[in-house]
């Protein structure tokens, strides 16, 4: 009787586990993303400068705030990357974000970058992002940057860059950051009408998910 009772006690705790996991689980479905828990609704943009104009000029369906150091934002970046060949319709944007000072150098890659694209073979996203993750020391000023790349991509010398555009690149990335009250990395905009986040998103996984339920609602 004694055995009897453990085991129907072991069954019913065994049950409750299962219940749990399944209940867990359900978030994960698209069905079950909710507002103001897994995403929000994006504050009005007000446009009121050039800059702003010609970055609006076409709104993205995708746009990525991200810094290299940050794990789950290279997670992100590779599976947007891969989404770009799947979706070449979609419009994915990539904007660094300066939330400290010392992140204020590493927004300087995405514009030389840009610059250099077609002219030598660059290092891949992943390749920023294991190395500012392990050392981003080596991101911490211009010109250290430039030399890393110009060992990555094995040259004697790199094609001249546009300094000022790349001083203005970066002043724009804060002053977008800033309009749209942008804090933290990873997060994601949606058609400039809904924005996820780290906190609320929870994993690369579900981002991804509130991902495609947000560009199937619109």
């Amino acid at each position: 009787m004694k055995f009897s009772s453990y085991l129907i006690f072991f069954i019913v705790a065994l049950l409750s586990c299962l219940n749990l996991k399944v209940f867990a689980a359900e978030p994960e479905s698209a069905g079950n993303f909710i507002q103001g828990q897994d995403f929000k609704p994006l504050e009005r943009i007000e446009v009121d400068l050039v800059d702003d104009l010609s970055q609006l000029e076409q709104v993205a369906d995708i746009e990525f705030f991200y810094w290299y150091g940050c794990s789950p934002c290279a997670q992100i970046d590779s599976r947007l990357e891969q989404l770009s060949i799947d979706r070449p319709d979609l419009k994915i944007k990539r904007t660094p974000l300066i939330a400290y000072l010392t992140w204020r150098e590493q927004a300087y890659i995405q514009p030389i970058l840009e610059q250099l694209a077609g002219k030598v073979e660059l290092p891949s996203q992943q390749d920023f992002y294991q190395q500012c993750i392990q050392d981003c020391s080596i991101f911490n000023k211009y010109e250290s940057t430039l030399n890393w790349i110009q060992q990555e991509v094995g040259a004697n010398h790199l094609p001249r860059i546009d300094e000022s555009a790349v001083w203005q690149a970066e002043k724009n990335y804060r002053k977008r950051a800033g309009k749209l009250s942008i804090s933290q990395v990873p997060t994601i905009i949606i058609k400039e009408k809904f924005v996820t986040d780290a906190n609320m998103a929870q994993s690369a996984d579900r981002m991804m998910q509130i991902i495609f339920y947000l560009l199937d609602k619109n």
